[in-house]
């Protein structure tokens, strides 16, 4: 059995009755369920480099499997959703009314 969710299920268990807002392209999970920074590229249509400047700044989080000098990411789909939910906009405030009469003689 295996211990990882899909990147779907980690959408809809992070944004629930929210499946249809994110029109998202399905990428096959590496085999052990942990996605590279293309596959989450192409998840989230953007380029690869944005991704790896996301996990070098420390917005997204992500798995080192290098033991030599180049990294290999591994970004796993619980880790993913919760750095899309980090990035939501917040919902706008209404605006103090300004009362907009005229100014006073004093």
């Amino acid at each position: 059995m295996n211990p990882y969710i899909s990147f779907a299920e980690a959408v809809k268990a992070v944004f629930p009755g929210e499946g249809t807002r994110f029109s998202l392209t399905v990428v096959p999970a590496t085999p052990s369920g942990v996605l590279t920074p293309p596959e989450v590229a192409k998840q989230l249509r953007c380029r690869a480099s944005q991704v790896l400047a996301w996990i070098k700044s420390g917005e997204l989080k992500a798995s080192n499997l290098s033991k030599g000098n180049r990294p290999r990411y591994r970004v796993t789909p619980e880790d993913l959703a919760a750095f899309l939910k980090s990035r939501q906009p917040e919902p706008r405030r209404k605006a103090a009314k300004v009362n907009r009469s005229k100014p006073s003689r004093f």
